[in-house]
C-alpha cells in the first residue's frame, strides 16, 4: 500500500465514527457564481451576489512552482475562503477553465496527489459552511477574473523583511498592518508569523476590508505602507478614530506635498529607511515572485512616528 492510498483510507475513515448532520438549506436558490482563475505569479477571482461583484485577488509566493491546474484549483478555494460568509448555507456555481479541476471534483479522486487535497479541503469547506458547489468548465476567453490573476501593480511593493525589522526594532512591535495583502503583509518579529492585516478586497487571512470602513479605535501600535496619494486621508481618518501612535511609510518628495505639513504636526520621531538609488528597501510583483527592481529607490524613503493624541 502506497502512503498516498493509506492517506487517503485514513481520511475516509471519520466516516466511522460521525454523528453529524448537514443543515437543511432552504429552498429558495440564491444563485452566486464564482469566477476564479491563476496565473504562474497570481490568482484572482470575481465573485457576483444578485449583480453585485467582488473582487479578490493576491500573488503566489515566490517558491509556489506547483503546476498551473493544482494552481488553478488553490485559486478557486482561495476565492471561497475569501467570501465565507458570503457563500455560507447557499448553492454556488463556480466557473473554471481547467478541466483537471471539474473532474477532480466530480469524482474526487485523481492521479496527482496535491489536486486531491485541495479537493479534499474544497470538500471540507463546503461541509463546514453548508454551501452546494457546482464546478463548471468555461473556456478561457470568457473567463471575466482572467485579468485579475495577470495584472501586476507596483502599489502593492513591500519593504524587505531586513527594512521591517529596523522599523519593529525601533517603534515595534506593531499589532496591525493597515494596507496590504496576504502576500505582502509584514511579519511579526513576536512570533514569526504575518501580522494582522487589513486588505483593499477579499482575502482569505484578512481582517478587515478597506481601512476606511474598519473601527480601529482600540488599535495600539498599527503600521502602515500606504499609497501615497492616501497618506493625507489615512492620516485625517486615524486622527478621527482616535488611533494613539502610528508607524507610517513615506516617501520625501519635492516638490512638497500637501501632506507634509500635517505629517510635521504629528511626527514624534523619524528617519531615513532608504536613500534615493538604494536598493535591498523594496520588493516589486513581478511574473517571478517579488523581487528587487533594478533601478532602487526613486525618491528617499522615511519611517515616521505618528503621535496623533497629541
Amino acid at each position: 500500500m502506497t502512503d498516498d492510498l493509506r492517506q487517503e483510507i485514513l481520511y475516509w475513515r471519520f466516516i466511522d465514527h460521525w454523528s453529524g448532520c448537514f443543515s437543511w438549506r432552504n429552498e429558495k436558490h440564491l444563485q452566486i457564481t464564482v469566477a476564479s482563475d491563476a496565473s504562474k505569479f497570481k490568482w484572482g477571482a470575481l465573485v457576483d451576489v444578485k449583480g453585485q461583484q467582488i473582487v479578490c485577488a493576491d500573488y503566489w509566493r515566490n517558491e509556489d512552482d506547483r503546476p498551473i491546474h493544482v494552481k488553478e484549483a488553490q485559486a478557486l478555494f482561495n476565492a471561497l475562503c475569501s467570501v465565507k460568509d458570503v457563500v455560507k448555507n447557499h448553492r454556488v456555481d463556480a466557473y473554471v477553465d481547467n478541466l483537471a479541476c471539474v473532474y477532480g471534483w466530480e469524482s474526487m479522486s485523481g492521479k496527482d496527489p496535491a489536486l486531491n487535497r485541495i479537493m479534499k479541503s474544497l470538500w471540507n469547506f463546503s461541509v463546514d459552511n453548508n454551501m452546494d458547489l457546482h464546478l463548471l468548465y468555461v473556456k478561457s476567453e470568457d473567463k471575466p477574473a482572467d485579468c485579475h490573476s495577470r495584472r501586476l501593480s507596483a502599489l502593492d511593493c513591500m519593504l524587505t523583511r531586513e527594512k521591517f525589522e529596523t522599523i519593529e526594532k525601533r517603534f515595534g512591535p506593531h499589532s496591525v498592518d493597515l494596507m496590504s495583502l496576504d502576500s505582502n503583509c509584514m511579519i511579526s518579529q513576536v512570533n514569526g508569523k504575518p501580522l494582522r492585516h487589513l486588505t483593499p478586497y477579499p482575502t482569505p487571512l484578512s481582517a478587515g476590508v478597506n481601512v476606511f470602513s474598519q473601527d480601529i479605535t482600540l488599535e495600539k501600535n498599527p503600521y502602515v505602507f500606504p499609497p501615497f496619494r492616501l497618506i493625507l486621508p489615512l492620516i485625517v481618518y486615524l486622527k478621527n478614530q482616535g488611533v494613539e501612535a502610528c508607524t507610517m511609510v513615506i516617501p520625501k518628495l519635492l516638490p512638497i506635498p500637501v501632506w507634509w505639513p500635517l505629517v510635521s504636526q504629528y511626527a514624534m520621531e523619524r528617519f531615513v529607511l532608504g536613500k534615493k538609488g538604494e536598493r535591498g528597501v523594496l520588493l516589486f510583483p513581478s511574473k517571478s515572485g517579488f523581487s528587487e527592481a533594478k533601478h532602487g529607490l526613486l525618491y528617499d524613503l522615511i519611517v515616521v512616528r505618528l503621535v496623533l493624541s497629541k
